[in-house]
């Protein structure tokens, strides 16, 4: 079996620019995978990294030998043998459509190749909920928790720095208050026993995430 082609797919919807990859094997299979670097400036250039790495080190190579084509797309790379999350993102969704082209050639599931179930239900967290409200107030976002959790979800994750549209890493008193608002907005809406998780993205400096674990507790 070889590859014979790679196809990536563009969709941006809220914000983000989901980047999905099909590879093309000579004997008709096709397996998809996606890219997780998908918002954030650089994220519209995965598809055109996937492609290259298509023609420098995919094309015409067995797709089944998955753990030999990652090293080469890493280490081959000048960037692959630092962090660099643009480019192992597009290796990842490669790697992803090669899995399921490996599934597929041997009528398995991916899960079964990796060694088989390990629990028939996982919980969940619920993301994505907040950043589509457009009053920043205590009550809209308690009013958003509740609904969510009445969606069914016993864990709510956000990131009140993004919601506030602010990015200073000291953040001055002004900013903590609101934050702490925020969330006591979005505990009241969801209630005592679902989990909160706040999402930093390394915004702040050790000193400010101190006074922010103070100030939730």
């Amino acid at each position: 079996m070889k590859i014979t082609g790679i196809r990536t797919d563009l969709v941006s919807i809220s914000g983000r620019n989901l980047c999905f990859v099909r590879t093309y094997t000579d004997e008709g299979i096709v397996g998809v995978g996606e890219c997780a670097a998908c918002y954030g400036a650089g994220s519209r250039g995965l598809a055109p990294l996937v492609e290259e790495l298509y023609d420098i080190f995919l094309q015409g190579q067995d797709p089944r030998r998955i753990d030999w084509l990652y090293t080469f797309m890493r280490r081959g790379s000048f960037w692959g043998r630092t962090p660099a999350p643009l480019l192992y993102s597009a290796i990842s969704g490669i790697e992803q459509s090669l899995w399921d082209i490996y599934g597929k050639s041997v009528g398995l599931p991916v899960y079964m190749l990796l060694g088989g179930a390990c629990r028939e239900k996982i919980r969940l967290y619920a993301n994505g909920w907040s950043p589509g409200i457009t009053e920043r107030t205590p009550e809209a976002y308690r009013d958003a928790a509740a609904r969510t959790v009445a969606d069914g979800y016993t864990a709510l994750k956000f990131d009140p720095f993004i919601l506030l549209q602010h990015r200073d890493p000291a953040m001055p008193l002004s900013l903590l208050n609101r934050v702490v608002a925020l969330i006591e907005g979005i505990r009241e809406g969801a209630g005592p026993d679902v989990d909160l998780c706040l999402e930093i993205h390394g915004l702040l400096d050790a000193h400010a995430a101190i006074r922010l674990a103070h100030a939730v507790d």
